[in-house]
C-alpha cells in the first residue's frame, strides 16, 4: 500500500473511534509507524494535518434546536429529519410527510431511546448524524406545502412499496432492511446502466453519465450513504488510473462530506471489499476472502447473517438493479419477499463475543484454513462455549425485565416480564434480544408480583419462547443449580408491592438481591430475619423513596446498586433522596434511563460490568 492510502485507512480508522483520548493514542502510533515504513518528514506532517482535522466533527457540537419553521429534508419509517439554518431535528406525528414541507414546531426537546446492547440503539444512530433534539408535530402545524420537482416525484413513487424501500429507505416490518442500507438496488442498477452503456459508448463516457446520473438519483430521491460512497468512488475512478490513489480520493472525499458515517456499514463493506479484489489475486482465495468480510460485516453490525446474502451477494445486487427498473410494471416487492421465504436458512442470529474476535485476530495472522471453519461455526456454538456467567438488567423503559444466564448456557432464568402502554416490549426489545443470545428457551420466569411493569409481557413471552416454569409464589422452587432463594416467603403484607418475590441469588462468589417492588416494611423484615452479604442490588420499586431505607442499605452494603427506570417518568423515578443515601454510603448506582442495558459478567473470581453506553468497571467482592 502507498502512504496515501494509509492515510486515507488511518483517518477513517480515527473517525470510527470517535473517543479524543484513545484517537490520540492511535495517531501517535500510526504517526510513528509512517516514519518507520516511509521515513519521510513530509508524510508525518501530512497525517499530522489529517488527524488534527479529524477531531473537528467529533468535538464540533450541533446547535441546540429551538422552536420555529423547520422544513423536512429526509423521510423515514414513523418519523421524519427536519433543518432550519443549520440544526437538525426529529419530527414524529405527522401523517403524510413530503419533502421541502415547512412545519412549525413550538416545542423541542433532548431525544433519548432505549439502550440495549446488541440491539439498535435509535439515539446513537441519531447522534451520528449530528441530531439530538427531537419535536412532535401534526399535519395541522404545516405552513407550507412544498411542489418542488423532489416532492412531486415523491408523491408519486412512494406509492409504490418497492421504490419506497430502495429509493428512499422506507420500509414496512416485512420488509429486510438488509439490502436498502446496502443500496444494493441502486448500486445495481447504476451498474446495469453503465454495463450497458458501454457497449454503446467508450468506457470513460459510460463511467461520467453513470456518474451524472447517481448524482440527479441523489437530487431527485435521497443521497444515502451508500449512494455517497458510490459517486465519490466512481469520481476517484475517473480522475485517477491508478488504483491506489482512486481509493484514497474516494475515502478522502467521502469522509470529508460523511465524517460521522465513517463508520457506517454501507461505506466500510465496499471499501473493505474494493481492498481485498485489489490486493488477493489469487481469484480462490479472492472469494473466499471476500464472503468471510460479509460474514465479519453482518455478524458485528445486524448481529445476524443473512446467509442469501452471504452466498449470493454479486448476483444479489445485480437483480435487486433489474427489478427496481420493472418495479413500476409489477409487484416485484411480494416476489422478492416470498422468494426469500423460501429458501432455508435465511438468517441466523448472533452477537459476536471475546471467543469470536481472537479467533478471527489469530486467522488473521495465520490465515490457517481450519479457523475459516471455526469462525463459520461460532455463531452455532460460541453461546454454549461461554464460560462467563450473565447477568443481563434490559433497558425497558418504566419496568423490570432481568436475564440470568449460567455459563454454557446450563441455564437461562428471566426476573420479570415488563410491559409498557407505548410499546411492546416483548415484541420489540426482550424477544429480539433472546434471539440475538441465541435464548431459545427459558428455565423459569419469575414474576415478582402482578403489576403490569412487571408482568404484563409474560403471557406474549410464553407464546414466542417455551418457559418451563412460570414462578408466581415464593414458595416454587427456582430449577437452577446454583444457589438461588426466594426471601420471606412468610411475610405480613399490605398491597400488591409488598407482595414481590424477593429473589437472593450467588454466582462466583458475588451475591445480588432483586427486591421486586418491595416497601421499606419488607425490606425490615429481611434484615430483622437474614444475615445477607449482597454486592449487587436491584434498588426497590424503581428507586422510589417508598423503598431503600436507609437501614436497608446500611446494613446490605452493596458495592454496585442498579435501577430499572425509565427516563421522563411521571413517578419522577428514581427518588433523589434515594440515590443520595447511596452516595453516602457509597453505593455505585447504574440507572438504565441514563446508561441503558446494564451487563454484569463473572469468570471465578473476576466480575465486571458493561453497560450499552460503553461504560466500563470491575467489581471486587468484600
Amino acid at each position: 500500500m502507498t502512504w496515501l492510502l494509509l492515510c486515507a485507512l488511518g483517518t477513517t480508522a480515527l473517525l470510527i473511534i470517535r473517543i479524543p483520548v484513545f484517537m490520540i493514542g492511535f495517531a501517535v502510533g500510526f504517526g510513528i509507524m509512517l516514519m518507520w515504513l516511509f521515513k519521510r518528514p513530509a508524510i508525518l506532517a501530512v497525517w499530522i494535518f489529517l488527524s488534527a482535522a479529524s477531531f473537528i466533527p467529533v468535538i464540533h457540537q450541533p446547535p441546540a434546536a429551538a422552536p420555529g419553521n423547520y422544513e423536512i429534508c429526509e423521510i423515514k419509517p414513523h418519523y421524519c429529519l427536519a433543518q432550519k439554518q443549520g440544526s437538525k431535528i426529529l419530527l414524529y406525528g405527522i401523517n403524510s410527510p413530503n419533502y421541502h414541507d415547512v412545519y412549525h414546531v413550538s416545542h423541542v426537546e433532548k431525544f433519548s431511546s432505549l439502550k440495549n446492547i446488541g440491539l439498535f440503539n435509535f439515539e446513537e444512530y441519531l447522534k451520528k448524524q449530528g441530531i439530538e433534539y427531537a419535536a412532535r408535530c401534526t399535519d395541522r402545524d404545516l405552513v407550507h406545502s412544498s411542489r418542488s420537482l423532489k416532492s412531486r416525484v415523491y408523491s408519486v413513487l412512494s406509492r409504490n412499496p418497492y421504490y419506497r424501500a430502495h429509493l428512499y429507505g422506507i420500509y414496512d416490518e416485512n420488509t429486510s432492511a438488509l439490502t436498502p442500507s446496502l443500496g444494493l438496488a441502486v448500486i445495481g442498477f447504476l451498474s446495469l446502466f453503465e454495463y450497458g452503456l458501454m457497449r454503446i459508448v467508450s468506457r470513460r463516457t459510460a463511467q461520467w453519465c453513470t456518474l451524472v446520473l447517481a448524482i440527479l438519483s441523489g437530487c431527485l430521491f435521497v443521497f444515502t450513504n451508500s449512494l455517497v460512497r458510490w459517486i465519490t468512488f466512481k469520481m476517484g475512478r475517473i480522475f485517477f488510473k491508478e488504483w491506489d490513489r482512486s481509493v484514497s480520493f474516494g475515502v478522502f472525499l467521502f469522509l470529508f462530506l460523511c465524517p460521522l458515517a465513517a463508520g457506517d456499514f454501507a461505506f466500510l463493506l465496499p471499501l473493505c471489499l474494493r481492498l481485498l479484489y485489489r490486493l488477493v489475486t489469487d481469484p480462490s482465495k479472492r472469494i473466499l476472502y471476500t464472503r468471510m468480510c460479509l460474514f465479519l460485516f453482518q455478524c458485528m453490525y445486524f448481529h445476524s447473517i443473512n446467509w442469501v446474502l452471504f452466498l449470493f451477494f454479486p448476483i444479489l445486487r445485480s437483480v435487486q438493479g433489474g427489478l427496481l427498473c420493472i418495479a413500476w410494471l409489477f409487484p416485484v416487492e411480494t416476489l422478492w419477499q416470498h422468494l426469500l421465504s423460501c429458501l432455508p436458512m435465511i438468517q441466523t442470529h448472533y452477537v459476536p463475543g471475546l471467543l469470536f474476535y481472537l479467533v478471527f485476530v489469530a486467522w488473521l495472522l495465520t490465515r490457517k484454513k481450519s479457523l475459516i471453519f471455526c469462525l463459520l461455526l461460532m455463531p452455532f456454538f460460541e453461546t454454549t462455549l461461554d464460560p462467563f456467567f450473565h447477568v443481563y438488567m434490559l433497558d425497558i423503559g418504566q419496568g423490570d425485565c432481568t436475564l440470568l444466564v449460567e455459563p454454557h448456557k446450563k441455564s437461562a432464568v428471566m426476573i420479570d416480564c415488563g410491559q409498557s402502554l407505548y410499546r411492546d416490549n416483548v415484541e420489540t426489545i426482550i424477544v429480539p434480544f433472546l434471539r440475538s443470545r441465541q435464548i431459545d428457551h427459558l428455565d423459569a420466569l419469575i414474576l415478582t408480583h402482578d403489576d403490569y411493569d412487571h408482568s404484563g409481557g409474560a403471557e406474549e413471552l410464553c407464546q414466542n419462547i417455551p418457559v418451563d416454569h412460570v414462578i408466581t409464589d415464593s414458595y416454587q422452587k427456582i430449577p437452577v443449580r446454583y444457589p438461588f432463594y426466594s426471601l420471606l416467603p412468610d411475610r405480613s403484607v399490605h398491597d400488591e408491592n409488598s407482595k414481590s418475590i424477593v429473589s437472593y441469588f450467588s454466582y462466583d462468589d458475588m451475591q445480588y438481591l432483586w427486591t421486586g417492588d418491595a416497601d421499606t416494611g419488607v425490606e425490615e423484615q429481611i434484615i430483622k430475619t437474614y444475615d445477607l452479604d449482597v454486592d449487587v442490588l436491584k434498588l426497590g420499586h424503581h428507586g422510589s423513596d417508598t423503598a431503600s431505607s436507609y437501614d436497608f442499605l446500611d446494613r446490605t452494603r452493596p458495592i454496585l446498586g442498579l435501577v430499572s427506570v425509565g427516563a421522563h417518568n411521571r413517578y419522577d423515578h428514581p427518588s433523589s433522596s434515594v440515590i443520595g443515601r447511596c452516595h453516602d454510603l457509597g453505593i455505585h448506582v447504574l440507572e438504565t434511563k441514563d446508561v441503558g442495558m446494564i451487563h454484569i459478567q463473572s469468570f471465578y473470581h473476576f466480575t465486571f460490568f458493561t453497560t450499552a453506553t460503553r461504560i466500563f468497571g470491575i467489581i471486587s467482592p468484600r
